[in-house]
């Protein structure tokens, strides 16, 4: 199913900890449904959820979330390179000392379609999730000469992953509460020509932002799941 006109369709997954189990639903509803988009999105658990839907593999991460493996990116990212999509991860760079006046991070956006490597996308994903409550206070992610730290610092929304008019709709999964306190202050009109979807808890989600609880995971996913069919007939019927 493509959009109504011949700009393409982007996929934006906020960020939201061990929240993102939703994601997985709304990826298996889109895919389920034929869905299609060219541009994918995401902050921190979003980022994993983004690239994982780009490269067709929905099915395969309700397996991770249920045995909290690791995700072995590098084993399926060719999908990625083979298939006309991009992803963007947005990351929150770690400003010099000499800039903290003006706030520590900046936001900063990591595209990737075909040149890429395994390892790049794999350290922008961990950089996007990068969490000094998790890894170590002074701690953080290098890429090159820089440094990262979860993108949910500057930003709990992939919304400036592109220029929005670019694409004819824009759909965008939100699983936390203070990613939808952003939500609500992002103003569609700016963007008269493109069509906006939001999917969004219809209740609070099982799984807690830290709760590690496999039960509570797949009740998140299903609940993600019926949410993303209710956007998809409003989205038919329109």
């Amino acid at each position: 199913m493509s959009p109504n006109n011949n700009r393409p369709r982007l996929l934006c997954y906020a960020s939201g900890g061990l929240r993102g189990a939703y994601y997985v639903g709304v990826s298996l509803a889109l895919e389920d449904a034929g869905i299609e988009f060219k541009d994918f999105a995401g902050v921190s658990a979003g980022a994993n959820a983004a690239t994982c839907h780009a490269a067709g593999q929905a099915r395969l991460a309700q397996a991770v979330w249920d045995e909290l493996a690791e995700y072995r990116l590098a084993l399926h990212l060719e999908a990625i390179r083979t298939r006309d999509v991009r992803v963007h991860v947005a990351v929150s760079r770690v400003k010099p000392v000499c800039s903290w006046a003006r706030g520590v991070y900046e936001r900063q956006i990591l595209s990737f379609d075909k040149g890429f490597t395994d390892e790049e996308m794999i350290t922008a994903i961990r950089a996007s999730s990068y969490l000094p409550v998790v890894n170590g206070l002074f701690s953080a992610c290098r890429i090159g000469e820089h440094y990262y730290r979860d993108g949910g610092f500057t930003g709990r929304l992939p919304l400036d992953c592109r220029p929005l008019e670019e694409f004819g709709e824009v759909w965008c999964a939100v699983a936390s509460p203070n990613g939808l306190a952003e939500l609500e202050a992002f103003n569609t009109l700016m963007y008269p020509d493109t069509r906006f979807y939001f999917i969004v808890p219809s209740r609070p989600t099982p799984v807690g932002r830290m709760e590690i609880d496999k039960f509570k995971f797949r009740a998140t996913a299903e609940l993600g799941y019926a949410d993303t069919l209710r956007v998809i007939d409003s989205y038919r019927q329109a």
